[in-house]
């Protein structure tokens, strides 16, 4: 990966996580959550949030596998010219 690839990478991450960040925000006013809430004890959660809680994270966990193996395959293709 040469320096300009690199930079465009960054580019591409920096609008990802704008995006996600967007997103969160969009989602927190939404449901009329604030930073304290977010800092609630998981032990202390109702077990029907508990558990839509770690749904919501297995489904972020395997969208960032499926990315990750994305970014690996398109990176790992040497001297091909994008169109």
């Amino acid at each position: 990966m040469n320096l300009q690839e690199s930079e465009q990478r960054l580019e591409e991450m920096k609008a990802e996580l704008a995006r996600l960040n967007s997103q969160f925000d969009e989602i927190m006013k939404q449901n009329n959550l604030t930073e304290a809430d977010l800092k609630n004890n998981d032990s202390e959660l109702p077990k029907e949030v508990a558990d839509a809680w770690e749904k919501v994270k297995k489904q972020i966990q395997q969208e960032h596998s499926v990315q990750k193996q994305n970014t690996a395959k398109t990176s790992s293709r040497k001297n091909i010219i994008r169109m």
